[in-house]
This record gives C-alpha cells, sequence and structure tokens, in this order.
C-alpha cells in the first residue's frame, strides 16, 4: 500500500473513531506497549507519546493535500470539546510537508490540539 493510500485509509477510520464517545465508553489500551512516538510540533517542542501515559490518545496522521484528513480537522476539534473533562488528547502528525504549507493550513483551519511534524514520513 502507498504511504499516500495508508494515510487516507487510516484517515477514514479515525474519522469514524471520531463520532461522539463518552468518557465511560474508553477502554484502556491492552495491546502491549504502544509505538514510540518522539516528533517536534510547529514552534519545535517535544512531543513524546510517554508524556501523554495514562491518557486516551488519538495520533491522527495527516496531510494538507488529504482531502478527508482536511475535512476531518473540526470533527476532531469537536471531539476534544466533548472529551474536555476525560483523560485524552490528540495529537495530529503531519505527514512530510513544510512548515509554510501546514501554517497557512492552520490559519483558515485551526485546531485545537498539537500539530506534529513527521519530516520524513517514518
Amino acid at each position: 500500500m502507498s504511504p499516500r493510500l495508508a494515510v487516507v485509509a487510516l484517515a477514514a477510520v479515525l474519522a469514524v473513531m471520531a463520532a461522539p464517545t463518552r468518557a465511560g465508553d474508553l477502554k484502556p489500551w491492552a495491546g502491549g506497549p504502544p509505538s514510540p512516538l518522539l516528533l517536534k510540533d510547529l514552534s519545535g517542542k517535544d512531543h513524546r507519546l510517554e508524556d501523554y501515559r495514562g491518557k486516551v490518545v488519538v495520533v491522527n496522521f495527516w496531510a494538507t493535500w488529504c482531502e478527508p484528513c482536511r475535512a476531518e480537522m473540526p470533527s476532531f476539534n469537536r471531539l476534544k470539546a466533548q472529551m474536555a473533562d476525560a483523560p485524552f488528547a490528540i495529537l495530529a502528525v503531519n505527514m512530510g510537508e513544510g512548515d509554510g504549507r501546514i501554517k497557512a493550513f492552520l490559519e483558515k483551519t485551526p485546531v485545537d490540539f498539537p500539530v506534529l511534524l513527521d519530516r520524513d514520513s517514518a
């Protein structure tokens, strides 16, 4: 599967998962240790998945060229607002795009969660 197709497929799955959820419906991860994640946000701050231990974390892989990715961002904002009182976080991992392109998108579609940079799409 191509990286772009994988991003689109994952975005579609996450969009379905972003449907209204109650904090009581969330279950702890039982699939073993998650993959390590260490990425910087647009301001250069490091974000490690382990820093979010004890929270439910949605890791959304996206790109500005991905139409479903762009369309789902407002639903992630709504989900974050609905989960405001729960131990919950969203991390949006941009796949290999430059800061200018990402910032231009975020000016039109602001988000209330960290946007992390996967510079080499690893």
